[in-house]
């Protein structure tokens, strides 16, 4: 069963990129490039909804980049709306910390080879003059060349290679993700907190362990997120942890009971092992 989705993993691919780690090169880190929000989320002067995945800044490119992983078609509506943007919807937004009235801004659209056709395609058809990037068996190429930023072009031109198996702690989990996979990360986090002695334990600081970049995340992404471990955590009430972790109606907080701790610990324990059970992680093309 796949837990993860293959978006999620081509975005553990591009942050891979721009973060120091020791899994493959960060090309876009040692240019310059930083990785400034995750699914940012801001409206143009239309009144429409921009929504990509990822969004790069570079100050001595003088570039800002979204970056839009897509695992199928081009949607055209969401297509139109990006090559619609413009920098005066940029600066009035106030999404990036980079000066605007001195700067660029360039769209990328990612994919993997299942997908290359279809956005290739659909380029072709509506001539929408984006950059398209193909992550193949172990590097990264350009299909459709329409680079703006001089560095980044220079860094996307030459040959990226990145592991078989990708990294997926860079971001672990995303709304998009099976609940089964969310809940392991979750339980493992809460593990590591109340081993800490913490009695009463907020979504907000498990969301923080479990996931390394989520201060990144736009809010209306972390409040996705909250949600969803929100639901996970009140599932807890309803079956064996009923007796070990319950939701603290002023606070809204969890409070594990302390005399409770040894079933609460054997408990997480067997949840993550379950999950771990279910579906070994595969290279990002067996799926």
């Amino acid at each position: 069963m796949r837990k993860l989705s293959n978006s999620t993993r081509l975005m553990n691919v591009f942050i891979g990129l721009s973060l120091p780690n020791p899994h493959y090169e960060p090309v876009l880190y040692n240019q310059g490039y930083q990785l400034e929000s995750i699914e940012p989320h801001f409206v143009n002067t239309n009144g429409d909804l921009i929504n990509p995945d990822l969004q790069y800044k570079s100050h001595e490119d003088k570039n800002l980049v979204f970056i839009e992983c897509k695992l199928g078609a081009i949607e055209h509506e969401q297509a139109l709306k990006y090559k619609n943007l413009t920098k005066t919807d940029i600066i009035q937004s106030n999404i990036s910390s980079l000066d605007m009235s001195n700067s660029q801004f360039e769209i990328i659209y990612c994919c993997d080879e299942t997908s290359k056709d279809k956005l290739t395609k659909g380029d072709d058809l509506h001539s929408y003059g984006f950059s398209i990037l193909c992550c193949n068996d172990n590097n990264i190429s350009i299909e459709r060349n329409r680079i703006k930023g001089n560095k980044l072009k220079t860094i996307l031109s030459n040959q990226i290679n990145i592991p078989d198996k990708i990294p997926t702690s860079f971001y672990p989990f995303g709304p998009d993700d099976k609940k089964s996979h969310i809940a392991m990360s979750i339980f493992q986090s809460l593990l590591r907190l109340s081993g800490e002695g913490k009695e009463e334990i907020g979504v907000d600081d498990i969301l923080r362990d479990s996931h390394p970049l989520y201060d990144t995340i736009h809010t209306t992404g972390k409040n996705k997120l909250k949600e969803i471990v929100g639901k996970i955590l009140d599932d807890l009430d309803q079956n064996d942890f009923k007796d070990v972790i319950k939701r603290m109606r002023t606070t809204k907080r969890f409070r594990i009971n302390p005399r409770s701790y040894k079933k609460f610990r054997d408990l997480c324990l067997n949840k993550i092992e379950q999950y771990k059970m279910e579906a070994p992680q595969k290279s990002i093309f067996e799926y």
